[in-house]
């Protein structure tokens, strides 16, 4: 996987949404594939962490006037970006909206 900075924009290779449960938890959430992809396409890198052993990023995007982080890995062997989740920003996962929900608040519960 490409090293990414934070702050800089990602650009997906081929797209992926994992599913089912993560798709279906983006449309509980009522968070359309479209919203999804359109993310993908104007994003900020906020945060990358490992997670089985590859890196994976929160994408900090704007769609039709809200905040939307999603969370995107590589898979290198198929060649395709996955998003495993994309859900609103809020402080109950740790995201400081004082920040425009760019970093997570030190010693909150979602601070990885």
């Amino acid at each position: 996987m490409a090293a990414h900075d934070i702050g800089e924009s990602f650009l997906p290779r081929a797209r992926q949404i994992e599913s089912p449960a993560p798709a279906d938890k983006m449309l509980g959430r009522t968070i359309t594939r479209v919203e999804v992809q359109t993310a993908l396409a104007n994003n900020e890198i906020v945060e990358a962490y490992e997670h089985d052993d590859r890196v994976r990023y929160v994408l900090l995007s704007t769609v039709a006037g809200r905040s939307l982080h999603v969370v995107i890995g590589e898979d290198d062997v198929f060649d395709v970006t996955v998003v495993p989740s994309a859900r609103e920003p809020d402080s109950t996962h740790g995201w400081d909206p004082t920040t425009g929900y760019r970093t997570r608040r030190k010693g909150d519960r979602g601070q990885r």
